[in-house]
């Protein structure tokens, strides 16, 4: 969760500053209406896209992993009948105390928005309307600046009944209603009462009511022609007191960059442009901060197998046979099981198998495999080890013991030395009785450094599957 969350405020601080760099200067109102709003959802949402890879393997990691599947229904089964002494509880970790905290500031950002509103309600109920094309204004004896929210205009009433307020005033704010743009506030206050933590927010805050402010001045102009008149009005209105918040409502500090965009011609060239190339930045930035899975593939290589250049007798080919069976259970299920052979049969098994021909061997069920090779080193991403700890898409084996995806927490992704993830298939789900999808074998460095010294000591060729040979029958 907590890699979700740093992905999420990442992704909106880049699309941020690619506002600032790109659009906010730009006369296409309503197109950055959409960024501005689409850009905060799509932060939450790219750190859930998966994006998978491929990673190819040798054959004999396949093999490997492979070999390690009965050893772990054996720790499996023996552990079933094992009562873990439970730890007592303990509610004051540093997740609980940050958890605490955090609910405890989204209640009072929670109470303030909620208060903001009823404040707005309050006041609604407690004034005098009257109708205007359609919509409410409000006539309050407070000396504030005019506002809106929703289908209501807040005005004063004094100044009203004057004639005080232009009409150009009322148009703006009519623009505001019209427009819809108490939802896009109402929709920020929410995410911002949730997310407080991040600090790109309190920007976009400025920058989506800068916006309405654009949109709403654009709508005046294109009623009313005379910009200089216009602009006259609004450093009249705005010093006035400033009115409740959540409202679309003038401000002084955005003055200075609503006179400028009034000023600037639309370039519609340069505006296709620039949202077009938003579609690449898109892609880049699932790559990013998306889910990598890695779907892991073999590389076929070469056998390392030493065979006769002539044919074995046919003496040399039944034994071998006969020994093998030995070895070699089938279960009732048609699944075969390959327990390892005493240390004289593997020799005497080695021995007749390399004195076969290549043919003759490719032609055996069960094959005398060379030593494998030890893995290479290859320690798992922050966001691929923070993937594992989800119990219901992977199975965690940690130095080849079965562990809880929890336990995971102890660790940090650098302190793993090797990882392998294979798929489990339907087939393999129901006889294991596993159902997570893949399968997740992990050693750390003491582990690892133990087995590698292990795999390159041992010169011993191992009874195995031939797949070929199974797969043809």
């Amino acid at each position: 969760m907590t890699t979700y969350l740093i992905k999420t405020v990442l992704c909106s601080g880049i699309f941020l500053a690619l506002y600032v760099w790109l659009f906010e200067n730009e006369k296409m109102h309503q197109f950055k209406r959409f960024y501005l709003l689409g850009s905060l959802v799509v932060s939450f949402l790219i750190p859930l896209i998966e994006v998978e890879t491929q990673r190819s393997i040798l054959p004999t990691q396949i093999i490997e992993n492979t070999l390690q599947i009965p050893a772990i229904q054996q720790v499996e089964s023996n552990s079933t009948n094992i009562q873990p002494i439970q730890p007592a509880t303990n509610y004051f970790t540093k997740e609980n105390i940050f958890l605490a905290i955090y609910v405890l500031i989204s209640a009072v950002m929670a109470i303030r928005f909620f208060r903001n509103l009823l404040l707005i309600f309050f006041r609604k109920n407690n004034r005098q309307f009257i109708e205007y094309q359609g919509i409410r204004i409000a006539l309050t004896n407070d000396i504030q600046t005019p506002h809106s929210f929703f289908s209501t205009i807040f005005l004063n009433k004094n100044a009203y009944e004057n004639g005080e307020v232009a009409s150009e005033i009322i148009e703006h704010e009519l623009a505001h209603i019209r427009q819809k743009h108490s939802l896009d506030i109402l929709f920020f206050e929410l995410l911002f009462s949730l997310f407080w933590f991040n600090p790109f927010l309190f920007f976009y805050g400025k920058l989506i009511r800068l916006n309405h402010e654009f949109l709403a001045d654009e709508a005046v102009l294109n009623k009313y022609q005379n910009r200089t008149k216009y602009q006259y009005l609004l450093l009249n209105t705005i010093g006035l007191n400033l009115s409740t918040p959540l409202t679309s409502q003038f401000n002084y500090s955005y003055t200075k960059k609503r006179f400028k965009m009034m000023n600037m011609q639309p370039n519609k060239k340069k505006a296709i442009v620039l949202q077009v190339a938003i579609l690449p930045f898109l892609v880049i930035m699932s790559l990013m901060f998306g889910k990598i899975s890695f779907a892991q593939q073999a590389k076929i290589g070469p056998k390392a197998t030493i065979h006769s250049p002539t044919d074995a007798s046919q003496a040399i080919v039944s034994e071998y046979e006969k020994l093998v069976n030995k070895y070699v259970k089938i279960t009732e299920k048609g699944f075969f099981r390959i327990d390892q052979p005493s240390e004289t049969d593997r020799a005497r098994l080695e021995t007749l198998f390399l004195s076969m021909s290549k043919e003759q061997q490719e032609k055996q069920k069960y094959i005398m495999m060379p030593p494998l090779p030890p893995f290479e080193k290859n320690s798992p991403t922050e966001a691929e080890f923070e993937a594992y700890k989800n119990a219901k898409i992977y199975g965690v084996w940690l130095n080849d013991k079965k562990i809880k995806n929890s336990e995971l927490d102890k660790y940090q992704a650098y302190q793993i030395f090797h990882v392998f993830v294979s798929k489990l298939y339907p087939n393999a789900q129901k006889t294991i009785g596993y159902k997570y999808k893949y399968q997740v074998d992990m050693m750390t460095e003491k582990h690892y450094e133990a087995y590698r010294k292990e795999r390159l000591a041992d010169k011993k060729y191992m009874l195995m599957p031939n797949g070929i040979a199974i797969k043809k029958k």
